[in-house]
């Protein structure tokens, strides 16, 4: 069997398999592999970590950038 047959293959399992799970009567919803969205609390922490973050990285490189001009003075 050549390279196109094996990907034909397999693109027939995976349209067979899709439509066998869409087909199945399911007794509830699906469990899907994303997380759950969080909390507003949650959200409100990311968000303030993720800002504090964000000024320690632009104050290094601010301070990358002032010696490397000192250097070229």
């Amino acid at each position: 069997m050549g390279r196109p047959d094996v990907a034909r293959i397999k693109r027939d399992a995976e349209v067979a398999a899709a439509e066998a799970d869409r087909d199945t009567p399911s007794s509830g919803p699906k469990q899907h592999a994303l997380r759950p969205l969080p909390k507003q609390a949650d959200q409100e922490r990311v968000a303030a970590e993720t800002a504090s973050l964000a000024k320690q990285a632009e104050g290094r490189a601010r301070t990358w950038i002032s010696k490397k001009l000192a250097t070229w003075k």
